[in-house]
């Protein structure tokens, strides 16, 4: 990924369709690949699986009702939206800068390209650290570091212009890479294998619909084709910004609960050992 966007970087300079010439024969390529998937045989697996698409999304919309589950699923949504806003207006937000020997509006979708594929091996050293960062801090101190390290970002590039923020960008793919496997344990013995996939990719849909449901709404009040000025861009930023913190505060509000009930379920398992 490192790679892709450094080369789609590079593409940009010659002509931004290029970049998505390229990305389509790759997407065409996963779909390839995908379409060869075969579902292995279980044979441990005793639970009917449901045939029907339908009732096999209700059923993993029902497992919801799970409060760790539900909890980590919102959780997990505002953490997408904040690293997404971040993704999404640092382009804008170069152009903007005033850089010396570089002409940002010209040369905008190379240091794009540049600073998303340093932000890459960042997600590299987040995903390193994610496990011996929760045995240290826990589920919920792992998920409270990233979630601070995103609005962090977020605020960094909300108070001014200045090419420091790029540095703190490179951080973008952390905060993600360091929660991605503490979270899939959670979820993972709360889900039946039967499940597992539809639950993460409904959880995917939803990060998407929400982040999207977020970029129309911050969009509404722009003139179409027109370039975002500084205090429009800092404007947006900053209303995300509080958006976030309001979310991040009322979720972490019931951390007391999850804890409990991460213990408890622990302790069960504990017991259910031979």
């Amino acid at each position: 990924m490192a790679v892709a966007t450094l080369a789609g970087g590079l593409l940009g300079l010659i002509d931004l369709r290029l970049a998505y010439v390229f990305s389509l024969c790759s997407a065409g390529l996963m779909l390839l690949l995908v379409w060869r998937f075969v579902e292995p045989h279980h044979a441990e697996e005793t639970i009917a699986v449901p045939q029907s698409f339908f009732i096999v999304v209700w059923s993993c919309i029902l497992r919801l009702r799970d409060p760790v589950l539900g909890w980590i699923f919102l959780v997990v949504i505002v953490l997408y939206a904040l690293a997404h806003i971040v993704y999404e207006f640092y382009q804008p937000y170069i152009t903007l800068l005033q850089l010396p020997l570089l002409q940002p509006s010209e040369h905008a979708p190379l240091i794009s390209g540049l600073v998303i594929s340093v932000s890459m091996f960042g997600g590299a050293l987040g995903a390193r650290a994610s496990i011996p960062w929760q045995a240290k801090l826990g589920l919920l101190g792992v998920l409270a570091v990233a979630m601070a390290i995103q609005l962090g970002l977020v605020a960094a590039m909300a108070i001014a212009l200045s090419p420091l923020v790029l540095a703190l960008v490179c951080l973008r793919n952390f905060p993600m890479a360091l929660v991605h496997a503490p979270v899939r344990a959670a979820i993972a013995p709360r889900i039946t294998r039967a499940q597992r996939a539809t639950y993460l990719s409904l959880q995917g849909l939803a990060e998407r619909l929400v982040f999207a449901l977020l970029l129309l709404a911050l969009a509404s009040g722009l003139e179409k084709g027109a370039a975002i000025a500084e205090s429009t861009l800092l404007g947006i930023l900053a209303s995300t910004l509080w958006l976030g913190l309001v979310s991040a505060l009322l979720l972490f509000a019931f951390a007391g609960r999850m804890r409990r009930e991460l213990h408890a379920d622990q302790a069960s398992l504990e017991k259910s050992l031979p």
